[in-house]
């Protein structure tokens, strides 16, 4: 069973007389047809994660190219409710990029800010505590770019689900496969 979850280690692959180079495989190129469907169901079954993500990558893709996309850079003091600031404006509009809602304030600290960051600290599996750190600033400058890539990894995980309408079942997309989670 490690052998099928874990391959060959690279020192026995040359052991076996398949003197095979490994497949690169281009994650862009391969959802690239699949993006184009017209309708996604009327091909066999798909994880329904699937087209979740599919919506989130073509957000993304939408906004890769905005020239309007700037760095937050770190504080050694982040602001807080009622703060009003330059800084807080880079932060929401890098904070509305992340799709699934839409911060009003322009500049300023206010209720709507502190339940996105509650949201975005929950989406990226921080504590959850409605405070700007560290942390979510480098959640947040993530590039573009590597949130695409993350979610066409996830995509064709996803493809390869097998979809099962009869049972109840616990599907977990666990990204470091080499290593055991228990």
């Amino acid at each position: 069973s490690n052998l099928c979850w874990n391959g060959l280690a690279a020192n026995r692959k040359n052991q076996t007389g398949w003197n095979r180079a490994s497949k690169v495989i281009k994650y862009a190129a391969i959802l690239s047809r699949l993006e184009t469907m017209s309708n996604p169901f009327d091909n066999p079954p798909v994880f329904f994660q699937y087209f979740l993500l599919r919506k989130y990558l073509n957000q993304f893709q939408a906004n890769q190219n905005s020239k309007s996309i700037r760095v937050i850079n770190k504080l050694k003091k982040y602001p807080s409710m009622g703060d009003s600031s330059q800084w807080i404006k880079t932060f929401i509009e890098r904070c509305n990029l992340q799709g699934n809602f839409s911060i009003h304030s322009i500049n300023y600290f206010d209720s709507s800010l502190f339940f996105a960051i509650q949201f975005l600290q929950r989406r990226y599996g921080l504590e959850v505590t409605g405070k700007i750190n560290h942390d979510l600033v480098s959640a947040l400058n993530v590039s573009i770019q590597q949130r695409i890539q993350q979610i066409m990894v996830n995509m064709e995980r996803c493809r390869w689900i097998e979809v099962s309408h009869d049972s109840l079942e616990l599907v977990v997309n666990i990204p470091e496969i080499g290593r055991a989670h228990v």
